[in-house]
């Protein structure tokens, strides 16, 4: 059972980590582009060759334009890499373990997955001005992590000990 939990946790976070990561790689390309003199399909087929995802994208879109990679990288179900897809998976992952996280921990993921829902039901807003959409998501892993707390009773050991480092479950 411990074990079950600890790799939900893991995968939980680490698809909340990929969804920030990924929010933060498309910020950090729209502020290149603003002053960028090249090509704009170079541009941002860049950021498809950066996380591995040319073929994938090719299947389904004919050209690296923004708002085709933005609405890839953050609304596209068929890529596993997607913010909507990261954010399935760690609710997915909190969802099997609801039991051991804190109230205020299963909120947040789940809000975050909500949230991501209706932007994508809105995406074409979200991909033609895509900043708001991206501050929010940039706030997952923040907001989770406030929502650890700083010190636990170790059950059986009679020591306190500092969890900051793993998301808070319910010992």
């Amino acid at each position: 059972m411990l074990c079950r939990v600890a790799e939900s946790l893991f995968w939980m976070s680490r698809y909340l980590e990929r969804a920030e990561n990924q929010a933060r790689f498309i910020e950090v390309t729209s502020n290149i582009a603003l002053g960028y003199r090249g090509s704009e399909l170079d541009l941002w087929s860049s950021l498809l060759h950066a996380g591995g995802d040319v073929e994938n994208f090719k299947e389904t879109y004919s050209a690296a334009t923004q708002e085709n990679v933005i609405r890839y990288l953050l609304f596209d179900p068929k890529n596993l890499n997607s913010v909507v897809s990261c954010l399935a998976g760690a609710r997915e992952n909190a969802r099997s373990i609801f039991e051991n996280l804190t109230t205020p921990m299963w909120e947040a993921v789940n809000r975050f997955y909500l949230l991501m829902r209706k932007a994508a039901s809105e995406s074409n807003h979200s991909i033609r001005q895509p900043h708001g959409v991206l501050e929010q998501i940039k706030c997952i892993t923040p907001c989770a992590w406030h929502h650890v707390h700083g010190l636990h009773h170790v059950h059986g050991t009679g020591y306190y000990a500092s969890l900051r480092c793993f998301l808070p479950i319910n010992l």
